[in-house]
């Protein structure tokens, strides 16, 4: 959640987030092709794409999200493989608390553990905005995505 600063991320402002106590989850298992199944355990819906068929822009379907960002990884050079991925969360829909970066960045680290790729925690937060911002469509800043590879627990006295 943001802290400071709501409307100013996207325009290079300055913000204060602080991780909370929701998050998305994504379940995966490779595939031997390179498609993409992806379900999602909160709309209660299936997708399937093709990895090798990705657009550079998306549908206007709730799985544009993931599927920006296996876009934005194989155009960053990360090639992946295809898999089964079963998506769930607690981030509230629509009530600007980031569930749009909680599932990019959930996937992104998914579709790359299965292809076997390492990658640094502020590259993939940018490829997760580059995914919302030009496959999606929607004008975000880094924040959100950021703070969802950054984020810690911690306890105060």
């Amino acid at each position: 959640m943001n802290l400071i600063g709501e409307h100013t991320d996207y325009n290079d402002g300055l913000v204060m987030p602080a991780a909370i106590g929701f998050s998305c989850w994504v379940a995966i298992t490779p595939r031997d092709d390179r498609r993409l199944i992806l379900y999602s355990e909160n709309y209660r819906e299936a997708y399937e794409a093709n990895l090798d068929e990705l657009g550079a822009q998306g549908s206007g379907h709730w799985a544009d999200y993931p599927l920006g960002v296996a876009w934005a990884l194989q155009d960053a050079g990360y090639r992946l493989r295809g898999a089964n991925l079963y998506i769930a969360g607690d981030v509230p829909l629509g009530a600007g608390l980031s569930s749009s970066a909680a599932i990019e960045v959930s996937t992104g680290y998914s579709l790359l553990s299965v292809a076997n790729h390492a990658i640094d925690r502020t590259k993939l937060a940018l490829l997760c905005q580059r995914a919302e911002n030009e496959f999606v469509g929607a004008r975000v800043g880094i924040m959100d995505q950021f703070v969802h590879v950054t984020g810690e627990r911690v306890t105060l006295y």
